[in-house]
């Protein structure tokens, strides 16, 4: 019996407890330099805090469909750029569509947050 036990102990410790396993970019900077720096880029994130999914906009141009809960950094060029959100689904009436423009420094990472 206690041997049972000892194993049932053992497993559960195994299943409650994991592994954390950290993938590392190599050409990830963590110095706080970063290497959009270097290539004279910045960085937008897309942001969406909605359950919904969200078709997304840089400069006029569709960049991609982002389901609720979920960001996505975009690399961009230093200046200003027009960004915008539109709700795809679960709207009662119409969709949210919040759009603003971003200016982003040379090595910057802006956040975009919607809705």
């Amino acid at each position: 019996m206690k041997k049972v036990l000892l194993a049932l102990s053992i497993i559960s410790v195994l299943f409650t407890t994991g592994c954390i396993k950290e993938l590392i970019n190599p050409d990830d900077d963590k110095s706080g330099s970063g290497n959009n720096q270097t290539n004279n880029q910045g960085e937008i994130t897309f942001s969406n805090g909605s359950s919904n999914p969200y078709a997304c906009y840089l400069d006029g141009r569709h960049v991609f469909d982002m389901d609720g809960g979920y960001y996505q950094d975009v690399s961009v060029s230093p200046g200003s750029h027009n960004v915008r959100a539109v709700q795809i689904s679960g709207y009662l009436f119409y969709p949210t569509d919040i759009s603003t423009t971003i200016y982003v420094s040379n090595g910057e990472s802006v956040i975009f947050s919607f809705p």
